[in-house]
């Protein structure tokens, strides 16, 4: 495979995708600027995105180089095309480990849909939580700062290796977020100076048009930003980096706080397997403390024959992720059930003759 930059007279043979990238690391022709080998792109969300940010879309194609100076569509259009061949997987796991989901989502198409998707997903998890479950009278923290998840996403789609075709991760555990990205740090950068706010783009071209749309900004305040979440946090956002991969780990605010509230909290969402020897579970394999929390809930349902996740998330206290992963341990062992009303559900005791399925 052969590519010739337009600055340069010279080729550069290039015979593996190793050799692509260090070619372009070292000033050839980038990913994104290079012909897409599709010609036939749309662009009705990016065209709609762009007029309600108030942006110039079309007329300001070449200047944003999704065309080349013969007018053909770029490989940078192609990501922000409705065609766009890149995806963002997310998903929910239960516990703390990537074993049994809770819920999975692909998310396609053009990059700014994917953005403004997943991030409208994630929102839907993250949880309120006041001290001691007084909802009205104690100010409330929610698991994930926003400005973290939006930055976290943010930088995962603008940093990306799109040479790669494996999707972007977002794992969202019951004590934390992470997002895995294709593509390591690039040469001479380290994970010192990223925290610094050191800015060094991957993809100009991609960065240029997320700064346009006031998205991201050229002055490197992203990890700033993300850190002031966690100002009154024990646990801080971390990176780890391979050469082929960038993850950025977010902790749940409401699980990594050090009171001992919020520690028994964390150890009684634990997956059985890594609960502490010599805890003591009730016989449907719960701690003393969960097992209390469930005759509330079951008391409750006595008393109002039917209860939304909101109603137990207030009842006991508990974050919407930490809400979600107790009904569902409760769904299992058959305590309760759940029943679909219009777009929502509902939970409600099992029919005594009957051996409700979950």
């Amino acid at each position: 495979m052969t590519f010739s930059g337009k600055d340069s007279d010279t080729q550069c043979r290039c015979d593996s995708l190793d050799d692509v990238r260090a070619f372009h690391e070292i000033g050839g022709a980038s990913y994104e600027t290079q012909v897409s080998d599709d010609q036939n792109l749309t662009f009705e969300y990016a065209a709609a995105y762009f007029q309600a940010r108030g942006a110039p879309f079309e007329a300001q194609w070449r200047a944003m180089k999704l065309i080349d100076a013969d007018g053909l569509f770029t490989n940078l259009a192609l990501l922000l095309s409705d065609q766009c061949r890149h995806s963002l997987h997310a998903a929910v796991f239960r516990g703390t480990e990537k074993i049994e989901f809770l819920d999975r989502v692909v998310f396609t198409g053009s990059l700014l849909k994917q953005f403004e998707e997943v991030f409208g997903y994630l929102r839907r998890f993250n949880g309120n939580r006041s001290s001691k479950g007084e909802v009205s009278e104690r100010p409330q923290t929610t698991d994930y700062p926003s400005a973290a998840l939006r930055e976290g996403i943010l930088n995962a789609i603008v940093h990306r290796d799109y040479e790669g075709t494996g999707p972007i991760l977002v794992s969202l555990f019951d004590d934390r977020l992470e997002i895995l990205n294709q593509g390591g740090l690039l040469p001479k950068m380290t994970t010192e100076e990223v925290r610094k706010g050191v800015v060094e783009q991957r993809n100009k071209a991609l960065a240029a048009v997320f700064q346009r749309l006031k998205l991201v900004d050229a002055f490197g305040t992203g990890c700033a930003r993300m850190n002031a979440g966690y100002a009154e946090c024990a646990a801080k956002p971390q990176i780890a980096v391979t050469p082929k991969s960038f993850e950025l780990i977010l902790p749940n605010r409401n699980v990594s706080n050090t009171s001992r509230e919020d520690i028994r909290e964390a150890v009684s969402f634990r997956p059985d397997n890594q609960r502490p020897r010599g805890r003591r579970t009730n016989g449907l394999g719960m701690s003393a403390a969960d097992a209390a929390r469930s005759e509330d809930v079951l008391t409750l349902c006595r008393e109002k024959g039917e209860l939304s996740r909101q109603d137990v998330q207030v009842a006991l206290g508990l974050s919407q992720t930490a809400a979600i992963l107790f009904l569902n341990r409760m769904l299992a062992s058959r305590q309760i059930v759940r029943v679909k009303h219009g777009r929502s559900f509902r939970y409600e005791l099992p029919p005594l003759s009957v051996d409700q399925e979950v």
